[in-house]
């Protein structure tokens, strides 16, 4: 992190307020998914639940993209951080008690797997909706926080942050996984949110933007409207959400339910292995977002969004081929390992080398007074089909195989590339 940002209070309280968060997210988003998985044995049970939270998250985004540009963006991010510590605690000592308790007639059986997937789903349902206040709130502090100039090197220094955090978390997570079960993993994801916001509470900065109209339930469908007509009339940013949605759709299930379903059920390896491909991705978002730090700031994404598709498109297809070879055991896993090992450092460097430039240039040239409205919007049409792709890759992988999925996948990759080349107005972004 440089000198300037270094001396910035307020922005140091809110890197280390989403270090410690996100240090406990990485252990609750890897031991969910691995915990559902074991004790279901269901690819469409992981996905649903997956799927589940997206659905929440995606309904109430534009509302929390309209509620950030209202209200004070810190309260709403530490408020948001501190709900979602206190119920995934709860959630937590709930999991922990294997007994039973009788009120009168009714009698509840904490250690069944029925109530365990309601207690999970509950929690899954309270993230959720303060992630959707949450996200559209954050991502729209940062240009309040940092000058323009800064930007980038922000982003990128809260990109890598990200990335050591996923490393450290997903290998401890393996580890602590078996040692302490799901619900000390609950535990310390919960402390991990509140120590955020008591962090994000003391960021000095005035964030509220002054609105004409009183807050009502019309007036933030109008609000949502202008953010989408934002987005709508700049037709080059409307042809970038249609490229990312396609996108997003077919690679959705690919890593959220094809990877770790590969290693538990197909592969059943240790935890560890899948952890490992996670870390590695992280190594490789670190690299680039040192390297985005270094460099001189940039606004124009189209350039970087074509040299991320052409390396990631012959990417892909590697690692398709990769899984098709393991699984009829033409190559060992030791060498699919390794080479996917190495195909996962270049992807986590793809993914930086894309985003942090779009994200400045979001932050940079959207009104602020625009900014929570036109950021959840755009996340609302990226993300809105991803749940549904989600369900369906667990539906699928309960019929079909591993290796189909990714050829789907492959297909939809290419489907959206062209999609992105043929459009002129994605030129000028």
């Amino acid at each position: 992190m440089e000198t300037a940002l270094l001396k910035n209070k307020n922005f140091l309280l809110l890197y280390f307020g989403r270090l410690v968060s996100n240090f406990g997210n990485v252990f609750y988003n890897f031991a969910i998914g691995w915990y559902i998985l074991s004790f279901t044995e269901s690819a469409s049970a992981s996905g649903f639940y997956i799927a589940f939270g997206a659905i929440v998250y995606f309904i109430l985004t534009p509302f929390g993209g309209v509620l950030s540009d209202r209200w004070d963006r810190v309260k709403i991010v530490y408020i948001t951080d501190f709900i979602r510590g206190a119920s995934i605690v709860l959630a937590g000592l709930v999991i922990m008690f294997n007994g039973t308790i009788s009120v009168g007639n009714l009698s509840i059986d904490f250690s069944s797997e029925t109530f365990k997937l309601v207690i999970l789903y509950m929690t899954s349902f309270v993230i959720s909706v303060n992630g959707a206040l949450f996200a559209p709130a954050v991502t729209s502090l940062t240009p309040y926080i940092v000058g323009k100039e800064q930007l980038q090197k922000a982003n990128a220094s809260l990109y890598a942050q990200n990335a050591l955090v996923h490393i450290a978390g997903t290998v401890a997570a393996a580890a602590l996984y078996a040692i302490l079960g799901i619900g000390w993993i609950f535990i310390i994801n919960g402390v991990a949110y509140i120590g955020s916001a008591i962090s994000e509470k003391f960021i000095t900065v005035k964030t509220k933007e002054e609105s004409d109209t009183p807050l009502t339930f019309k007036s933030m469908f109008v609000d949502m409207g202008k953010g989408f007509g934002y987005l709508f009339n700049n037709r080059g940013l409307f042809v970038f959400a249609l490229f990312a949605v396609i996108l997003n759709f077919f690679m959705a299930p690919l890593y959220s339910i094809g990877l770790p379903y590969l290693y538990n059920q197909v592969l059943q390896t240790d935890p560890l292995f899948y952890s490992l491909i996670g870390a590695v991705a992280s190594v490789g978002t670190i690299i680039m977002s040192i390297i985005f730090t270094l460099i001189k700031q940039r606004d124009k994404i189209y350039r970087f969004v074509i040299i991320g598709l052409m390396v990631w498109l012959p990417l892909l297809t590697i690692q398709t081929l990769l899984i098709y070879l393991v699984i009829n055991h033409v190559i060992s896993f030791a060498w699919f390992f390794g080479l996917s090992i190495a195909i996962s450092l270049i992807d986590g460097m793809i993914g930086v080398f894309i985003n942090t430039p779009v994200g400045v240039a979001f932050q940079k040239y959207v009104p602020k007074d625009m900014l929570g409205r036109v950021n959840s919007m755009l996340n609302t049409i990226v993300a809105g089909l991803m749940p549904i792709a989600i369900a369906l890759g667990g539906i699928f992988l309960e019929y079909r195989s591993v290796i189909e999925l990714y050829m789907i996948g492959l297909v939809g990759f290419i489907i959206a590339g062209i999609i992105f080349l043929s459009s002129k107005s994605v030129k000028q972004l």
